[in-house]
């Protein structure tokens, strides 16, 4: 497995797309400042996740097909994960990473004649088992911080892009309980859990009156009882990631930034609403995927 020095808890990755060309940085979160590019030329959005010691990175690649890879943090010895014979997932998505076992990832992967499945992968890109979630779509598996316990976004309607946030048993041993139910006009996808187990912060989307939609992070506590909010749902806020001391949470947002218009950005606040703040702030580009602080 690729593996360089580990980043700083105070750094995370992020793809930022400048004049076009969307490849991973490194942002540190104190400065806000841009700093080492870990890709060259990727095709398309990336999707990165960290390995419980932050030495490594397995991220979904975007573009006309999506590729898992995998590298070390400092961007060395970038490869495919899955070899090109994997036909268990044809379609792969974004990855988690088991913080209790450093050798399993967890991936929804779509179509293929078997439809839709949740699979564990070893870092060696084999399969190991299959979870059956009994939901037609559902996506962005997370893990808990002991590894025992899968958090996803799931419903029975098909080609869903978001649904009820779910949590089944990591060994596959139970059905999925859903936690959350977002409505008629909403739906709930990102979720993360936090670092002491406790709650899933994730992010809700929801269609106003004239089919305009904004989008807000909340937390949840793993039962479901606790919802609060995290953003003030004024924007279009996606994809929460923790960071390292569980206090703070980066995200994706459309809202007003430094230069004055929409462009995707990455921002920082404190999970009580408080210090927000955008980050790589005076650097050409935007945002084009979801960052990574912690581990999914």
């Amino acid at each position: 497995m690729p593996h360089s020095t580990p980043i700083p808890e105070t750094d995370l990755i992020v793809t930022r797309a400048v004049d076009g060309n969307p490849d991973m940085y490194i942002v540190d979160t104190v400065t806000g400042a841009v700093g080492d590019r870990i890709t060259t030329d990727a095709p398309g959005s990336q999707y990165p996740t960290l390995s419980p010691d932050r030495g490594s990175i397995v991220y979904l690649q975007g573009g006309d097909k999506n590729a898992l890879h995998m590298m070390a943090a400092d961007g060395s010895g970038d490869r495919p994960l899955l070899a090109a014979d994997a036909d268990f997932c044809p379609s792969p998505q974004r990855p988690a990473w088991n913080p209790a076992d450093p050798t399993e990832i967890a991936v929804a992967c779509r179509g293929g004649d078997e439809g839709n499945r949740l699979v564990l992968i070893g870092v060696d890109g084999t399969l190991r088992s299959t979870i059956n979630t009994g939901l037609r779509s559902f996506d962005d598996p997370t893990y808990s911080p002991d590894g025992k316990t899968l958090a996803f976004w799931g419903t029975q309607d098909e080609g869903a892009q978001g649904g009820a946030l779910y949590v089944q048993p990591a060994n596959g041993s139970g059905t999925p309980k859903q936690i959350t139910t977002p409505g008629a006009k909403a739906n709930d996808t990102d979720p993360i859990w936090s670092v002491d187990g406790s709650s899933i912060i994730f992010r809700r989307a929801t269609e106003d009156g004239g089919g305009g939609q904004s989008a807000q992070i909340l937390q949840i506590k793993a039962d479901g009882s606790g919802l609060t909010p995290v953003t003030d749902g004024t924007a279009f806020d996606q994809d929460p990631t923790a960071s390292p001391d569980g206090k703070q949470i980066a995200f994706l947002s459309n809202r007003i930034n430094a230069a004055g218009n929409n462009d995707a950005q990455v921002w920082v606040i404190n999970l009580d609403g408080t210090g927000l703040r955008q980050v790589g702030i005076g650097k050409p580009g935007n945002a084009a995927g979801a960052p990574e602080w912690g581990r999914r």
